[in-house]
């Protein structure tokens, strides 16, 4: 049985577990080095916020539609095919990019958030959902 909250649940965790990654506290000050940014780029945040919770919104909606049609239904299991869609297609999609611009350390840090992110997001869908 499909639960409507738990894609706007699933997305309000992640976006969460975004603001400790990228926070002083864990790797904001490394990935803040690497992407250089200016202090005229730094207005924008308010559209990148909206926009990444948007986007965090249709990721959870598609892990969503695909745990319900692969029958996955325990916390264990949708944790589990979150890490892998994360590193399989998630991660790989962005080494493709990060290599062309020679940012491996940024793409470790955003890459590890984006896997992380679609475990709690599969652990979530599926573990609530019935």
């Amino acid at each position: 049985m499909y639960i409507y909250y738990l894609v706007p649940l699933s997305s309000i965790i992640c976006f969460v577990l975004g603001i400790l990654w990228y926070s002083p506290f864990l790797l904001g000050n490394l990935w803040q080095k690497e992407v250089t940014l200016r202090e005229s780029t730094k207005v924008l945040r308010g559209r990148a916020f909206v926009g990444s919770f948007l986007m965090m919104n249709v990721m959870a909606w598609g892990m969503s539609w695909l745990l319900e049609k692969l029958y996955i239904n325990t916390y264990f299991e949708g944790a589990l095919f979150g890490w892998q869609i994360g590193a399989l297609f998630v991660g790989t999609s962005m080494a493709t990019n990060y290599l062309y611009q020679n940012k491996i350390i940024l793409w470790v840090i955003d890459g590890t958030y984006q896997i992380l992110c679609m475990g709690v997001m599969g652990a979530i869908i599926a573990g609530l959902k019935d």
